[in-house]
C-alpha cells in the first residue's frame, strides 16, 4: 500500500504509479538466480465527491487491482469514483480533520 498526499487530480498520481511499476519490474538477483515479478495495482482516491470509509476505499482499490490483473502484467487501474474539485476537496479534508 502506498499513500500519495496532496494530489489535485487522479492524473497527478500517474507518474508515480509508472515509477512504482518500473521499480517493481526490475530483476533481482537472489542466491545466483534472477527473479522477476510483475505488479498489478489498484488505486482509489480520498476525498471523494461522496464520503467514503476506509473499507470502501480499500474495496475500490481492490476492484481496480482486479481490473489491472485481468488486463495483463505490470498494470495499474484507477477507481472510477470521482474526486471533488480541488477547492472543495481541501474543505472536505478540513472538516474531516475537525472531527
Amino acid at each position: 500500500m502506498a499513500l500519495l498526499a496532496e494530489l489535485q487530480s487522479p492524473q497527478d498520481a500517474e507518474s508515480t504509479l509508472r515509477r512504482l511499476l518500473e521499480a517493481a519490474s526490475q530483476p533481482i538477483l537472489v542466491a545466483d538466480q534472477i527473479l522477476r515479478v510483475s505488479v498489478s495495482m489498484g488505486v482509489s482516491f480520498y476525498p471523494q465527491a461522496n464520503p467514503s470509509s476506509a473499507d470502501e476505499l480499500l474495496h475500490e482499490a481492490d476492484m481496480a487491482m482486479y481490473q489491472a490483473k485481468v488486463s495483463g502484467k505490470n498494470q495499474y487501474r484507477l477507481s472510477m469514483t470521482p474526486m471533488p474539485q480541488a477547492s472543495s476537496a481541501r474543505e472536505q479534508q478540513r472538516r474531516h480533520q475537525d472531527h
